[in-house]
């Protein structure tokens, strides 16, 4: 996951990456305006939206907002609000999760990705790799 924190030039930041694998890489920000930038210079990099909260209506964001992953702190995530993102299509990453107690519910709840400190932790308690950014 790189988190872009502020503006900054597009060109750099596709050059920083090379010729890394880029099914491997998610984009994200809380700067939801940026992501149609990136989309348009690298339509091939998966684009995902921080939030720290729940939506009402997720469905709303992504008809204006072209984004493949909801990034969503994980104190607003539970089972069924993961189900209707996945309803929708898209794939569902959780941050900041460090404890193995908090871990373990978000595999139970069917996240698709972790982001956290420990990712050993995270491949010991789902007992399997978790998937590709969204793929």
């Amino acid at each position: 996951n790189i988190e872009i924190k502020r503006r900054i030039d597009m060109d750099r930041l596709l050059e920083s990456i090379g010729d890394y694998d880029r099914s491997r890489l998610l984009v994200s920000s809380f700067m939801h305006h940026i992501l149609p930038d990136v989309r348009r210079k690298a339509p091939g990099i998966p684009l995902g939206f921080l939030l720290s909260a729940r939506l009402i209506d997720p469905a709303s964001i992504l008809s204006v907002l072209d984004a493949d992953c909801f990034v969503q702190h994980f104190a607003f995530m539970d089972g069924e609000y993961v189900d209707r993102i996945h309803e929708l299509g898209k794939k569902v990453w959780v941050w900041p999760l460090q404890s193995r107690e908090d871990i373990r519910r978000m595999v139970e709840c069917g996240v698709d990705g972790i982001i956290c400190d420990y990712p050993d932790r995270a491949v010991e308690i789902a007992g399997k790799t978790l998937s590709k950014p969204c793929d």
